[in-house]
């Protein structure tokens, strides 16, 4: 593996990064990605290319089809790791939105176990105004 080419590990997952900026630089991507699959193979450990990904970052894309064992890798706009959704602007807006859904559905759960509808919580005999944001 080229020094230019970053392979950071964590439990099981792998990932190759690099700037490309020739096609020799996707080429070299691609040996990389060559190595790494016979370093699987021999380690009998897969790969699986369904589950792989290509995820290009900046305003210049060099036309380059990767492969592993002859499967195509798909070209993605977003992808999740390690639980953050993440897309090919780095805006973070749509892994910041699922979180916000996440929060006010749990918060609504939470909310249905009161009985009283006001907008006024009663805790311990003080009274706590809240505001639920609503996207309907």
């Amino acid at each position: 593996m080229r020094r230019s080419i970053a392979a950071p590990l964590y439990a099981d997952d792998v990932k190759l990064y690099s700037v490309i900026q020739t096609e020799q630089d996707a080429s070299e991507l691609q040996s990389s990605l060559d190595a790494l699959v016979a370093w699987s193979d021999l380690w009998q450990l897969t790969i699986s290319s369904k589950k792989s990904a290509v995820l290009c970052l900046g305003q210049t894309h060099i036309d380059q089809c990767y492969v592993i064992k002859q499967n195509n890798v798909s070209l993605v706009s977003e992808i999740r790791d390690l639980g953050i959704l993440i897309d090919d602007k780095l805006t973070m807006s749509q892994h910041i939105c699922a979180l916000v859904k996440k929060a006010q559905t749990r918060a609504s759960l939470i909310f249905k176990c009161f009985h009283s509808r006001q907008h006024v919580l009663h805790v311990r005999g003080q009274y706590w105004p809240f505001a639920f944001i609503s996207n309907k």
